[in-house]
């Protein structure tokens, strides 16, 4: 406690002396002497009115002599005191389940739940399910993943092996319980982890993640698809003996979709839109993406072994968009890095105004929202034009805000 603390509380003590014989004195006393107690009493009460306000004022003077000196970053709406070499992060989701029947997409961390693993590290994660209970596939790997790293997390970690073997093992887990109930889903994922200030990006299937490089998108993870010559080559080469014979990997290409896709994003009024092709390439006939968690029937072929990049931040490093193909089969990646930054600078211009003003964390959520909203209203104008293919998916959209935007 400072030393205008302690004076206040001896002045506010024998303020309360005073007023406490006041009351005392009056219970014995006749009505006009009462009068002139009674406006001394007021008297005492202001004091002891300043008393409060005094106190309040220097505790509040000292706190900030402490914490003048303190960086700070926000923390799901929280100001959390960290370690000055630690770069502010700032994240919104928005999700919708769209025309689907059943919402499959999960995120971490929800809104009650923090990104922290531990005093230096950080995760974020968007998880696109399918399958009959492809729902819970994408809770279950939402609510573990990002354990079975932060509990293997040493002082000096190998990182891609961490997350390699998080990935797997919550694979393996899901995998086994699907055999126990014989049910079948899986979830493609993709997420984000910050040990200090590196970025790593890991995925396994078609849910995408771009970072906003300045004004320029730039892609930090891989689809797998069949579509994928790559993964379309993987699977083709892979065999397995099921009871008794000899199975290899195929692929079936069906007739492609044509999709509306926002190819460029200025404003409300200048932008393009235009159809575009989407191939319908599937394992087995089957299955879209090629790298799943879970969907043990489609092993050997369709693999979890996740994409893991390191991507070194910039000073031009602005935001990063983790996604599941909802948002990404009508907005290609230029487009929705100019959607965002269209937004931000349309609500700069209206923070500057108003006497509210969000936090970063309220406006990442709003960013999140709006790109959203933006992929549900490009699905609708596809379903409404009998010349393109019809599209109804999930949209999940984290974004994470890599510095201060306003």
């Amino acid at each position: 406690m400072g030393i205008r603390t302690k004076k206040t509380f001896v002045l506010l003590f024998f303020c309360a002396i005073t007023c406490h014989k006041n009351i005392q004195a009056m219970q014995h006393m006749q009505p006009q002497e009462n009068l002139s107690i009674c406006a001394k009493f007021k008297q005492k009460l202001a004091c002891l009115k300043s008393c409060f306000s005094c106190l309040s004022i220097s505790e509040r003077e000292e706190r900030e002599e402490r914490e003048e000196d303190i960086p700070y970053v926000q923390l799901s709406g929280i100001e959390t005191h960290t370690k000055p070499q630690l770069m502010p992060l700032f994240h919104g989701t928005g999700a919708t389940q769209g025309r689907r029947k059943i919402m499959q997409d999960d995120y971490f961390p929800h809104s009650k739940e923090t990104p922290w693993l531990n005093t230096t590290t950080r995760f974020y994660g968007v998880y696109d399910g399918h399958g009959p209970i492809g729902h819970y596939c994408a809770e279950y790997a939402a609510q573990t993943l990002h354990k079975h790293i932060q509990k293997n997390l040493s002082p000096d970690p190998d990182i891609k092996a961490l997350i390699y073997n998080a990935v797997k093992t919550v694979d393996h887990e899901w995998c086994d319980h699907l055999k126990r109930i014989k049910s079948s889903g899986g979830t493609t994922a993709v997420f984000a982890f910050f040990d200090k200030n590196d970025l790593y990006i890991a995925n396994t299937g078609d849910s995408r993640a771009v970072v906003g490089e300045g004004k320029r998108a730039i892609r930090v993870s891989c689809d797998h698809t069949a579509q994928n010559p790559k993964e379309r080559s993987r699977i083709e080469a892979t065999t397995c003996d099921k009871n008794g014979k000899t199975i290899r990997g195929w692929v079936k290409q069906n007739k492609p979709y044509v999709w509306f896709m926002l190819t460029r994003y200025v404003s409300n009024t200048d932008y393009t839109i235009e159809a575009t092709l989407h191939p319908d390439i599937r394992l087995f006939d089957r299955l879209e993406p090629s790298r799943v968690i879970g969907d043990p029937e489609f092993k050997p072929f369709a693999i979890a072994d996740p994409y893991i990049t390191y991507y070194p931040l910039s000073n031009d490093s602005s935001f990063l968009i983790l996604a599941t193909d909802g948002l990404w089969d009508v907005m290609t990646d230029q487009a929705a890095v100019d959607f965002v930054w269209a937004k931000i600078e349309h609500h700069q211009e209206k923070i500057k105004t108003s006497l509210i003003k969000p936090t970063h964390e309220e406006f990442a959520n709003i960013l999140a929202r709006e790109l959203v909203v933006a992929s549900i209203d490009l699905q609708e104008m596809s379903r409404q034009d009998p010349r393109v293919s019809s599209i109804h998916d999930n949209v999940t959209v984290t974004i994470i805000l890599l510095k201060k935007i306003f």
